[in-house]
């Protein structure tokens, strides 16, 4: 709870919830949290489609960053998108 409320207003919160969900058994945890700090109003349906899949806990690589760097492939959620 006090590291909830220390990084909760620095948007430190959501790289604390990703880490813990990547444990093995935690991953409701992301869910949970993103579902009811909700600011936007969107339904737990909505947030729980977006973010079954891990990969799309993640941003996608920048155009430009896979064009300067050929070995870099873009991530598989975003790669038709």
């Amino acid at each position: 709870m006090e590291r909830e409320a220390e990084l909760g207003f620095e948007g430190k919160e959501w790289f604390a919830a990703v880490r813990i969900a990547r444990r093995a058994g935690l991953q409701n945890v992301l869910l949970t949290k993103s579902a009811t700090n909700n600011a936007m109003g969107y339904s737990y349906q909505v947030i729980r489609a977006r973010l079954l899949n891990p990969e799309s806990w993640f941003l996608p690589y920048h155009r430009t960053e896979i064009e300067n760097n050929p070995k870099l492939q873009q991530k598989e959620y975003y790669k038709n998108k």
